[in-house]
């Protein structure tokens, strides 16, 4: 019987096995001794450093021109034992890294419908990844949905809009039509903000104007021309400053960030350092 080690945010891993010394001959016992690594470590602190082994294997490999293709088999065997979830987020992170549709595939997956907090990582993995139509709907959805894999969703989002920002705000406008809760509605509008341009800015416009919209989702679409004071600013929103409550105060804020930004950043006169938390 396989005695298992638990933490108190349930990574699971069984006892580290004796390994013996020995040289993989193919690239796919390669990828599997590096996760040999993880699973014999004799903790989970230790487990978790050696993941790095495990991407660097991955990445020197694919350097080399090896196929994606014969990488996956030992990372998707280590992503289903329900025994060691240490070795199963390492490769995870390790199929981040991977090209092609079968690794897409893999990631919307568990991004969707993964185990518990495989979403978030499998989200952290594609931060270098390049832009890709197919990944941007599971990642819209993450972020409706909020907690930690929404701001990794809206990170990852936010970059790749820089270079394909109509496949981006097409999937947030679908998404808009079809949550209704208003948390989830604020932080797609939110991101939305995070993206420059034209179409943008006339989404959000039409959001800041719809009385339909719960008042929190209003604000939100108001507060994002703080950060695109380069941008027009509709002038039915500034409007809205002449009024009172909620949104008039929004308007305002908005227009004091606007002017901050347009004035650069200040000069620290005073001593110290200052730390902000993003």
């Amino acid at each position: 019987m396989v005695e298992i080690l638990t933490t108190t945010h349930g990574a699971r891993r069984p006892l580290p096995a004796i390994g013996s010394p020995w040289r993989p001959s193919s690239p796919a016992l390669e990828v599997d001794s590096a996760l040999d690594g993880v699973r014999r470590a004799p903790s989970i602190l230790h487990a978790m450093r050696a993941t790095s082994a495990v991407l660097a294997e991955t990445d020197a490999l694919l350097a080399r021109s090896v196929p994606a293709g014969r990488l996956l088999p030992p990372l998707l065997e280590a992503l289903s034992d329900a025994d060691d979830s240490v070795a199963a987020i390492a490769a995870v992170h390790a199929l981040g890294h991977m090209p092609g549709p079968r690794a897409e595939t893999e990631l919307a997956g568990l991004v969707e419908a993964g185990p518990p907090g495989f979403d978030a990582h499998a989200i952290w993995s594609m931060s270098d990844r390049r832009p890709s139509p197919a990944l941007v709907r599971p990642l819209v959805a993450a972020i409706a949905e909020g907690g930690l894999a929404g701001m990794h969703a809206q990170r990852l989002l936010a970059r790749w809009a820089m270079a394909t920002p109509e496949t981006v705000i097409d999937e947030l406008q679908h998404s808009l039509s079809h949550t209704h809760a208003e948390c989830g509605r604020r932080h797609l509008v939110e991101t939305m903000g995070l993206i420059r341009g034209p179409r943008a800015s006339r989404l959000l416009k039409h959001v800041a104007m719809d009385p339909g919209e719960p008042t929190s989702v209003r604000r939100t679409a108001i507060s994002a021309f703080g950060d695109r004071p380069d941008d027009r600013l509709p002038a039915t929103i500034a409007a809205l400053a002449r009024g009172s409550g909620e949104l008039a105060t929004a308007v305002a804020e908005m227009q004091a960030d606007q002017a901050r930004r347009r004035r650069g950043p200040r000069r620290h006169e005073g001593g110290g350092m200052r730390v902000a938390q993003i």
